[in-house]
């Protein structure tokens, strides 16, 4: 059964002291969260990084409210070594990050794997796009042999109207002329 205890710091915040937490691969968490509030750090304000002289990484606001809630026994949370609050160490960076090899090894394959998806999505994209070319020029040619077609066709007609009016004209040339001339 896990023990979890309530503590209530000075300004009323309540932080919850879980002794199952040791489930948690306290690497994963350290290198990218404040243990405390799990909010992630900031390299500057009142949440800024900061550890204990046993190493451990904490936000200023959350270890100062930690060792606040008790002054007779002021441990760190996670190892539970003796510390005071002059002891804090504010630290300064710019940017923070952990370097874990297993993880930059997934970020280079992810990375591989990301460019061999780009390629072949590049060359996937241009295979149906040529495909689409080359139907749409068929498309085109087979449209353009029917607009000859008819435009053969009413030129054909157009002919066979123009002889008929000549015959009709010369078989009645007492009317007047039928083609508007």
């Amino acid at each position: 059964m896990e023990d979890n205890r309530r503590i209530e710091t000075e300004d009323h915040q309540e932080f919850e002291e879980d002794e199952g937490m040791e489930s948690l691969n306290r690497g994963e968490i350290d290198s990218l969260f404040c243990p405390i509030c799990f909010e992630a750090w900031t390299s500057g304000g009142e949440h800024q990084i900061c550890c204990l002289p046993c190493g451990h990484i904490y936000g200023f606001s959350c270890i100062n409210k930690w060792l606040k809630r008790s002054p007779n026994c002021r441990k760190c949370p996670q190892c539970k070594k003796l510390c005071k609050l002059k002891d804090v160490r504010v630290l300064y960076a710019a940017r923070l990050c952990v370097a874990d090899e297993e993880l930059q090894k997934r970020v280079i394959t992810l990375e591989a794997e990301c460019a061999y998806l780009k390629q072949s999505h590049k060359s996937v994209y241009e295979r149906v796009l040529e495909e689409m070319r080359n139907e749409m020029d068929e498309k085109s040619m087979e449209l353009k042999g029917k607009f000859r077609e008819i435009c053969e066709e009413m030129d054909a007609r157009h002919k066979l109207n123009e002889a008929r009016c000549e015959a009709l004209e010369k078989m009645f040339p007492e009317m007047p002329n039928m083609r508007g001339n």
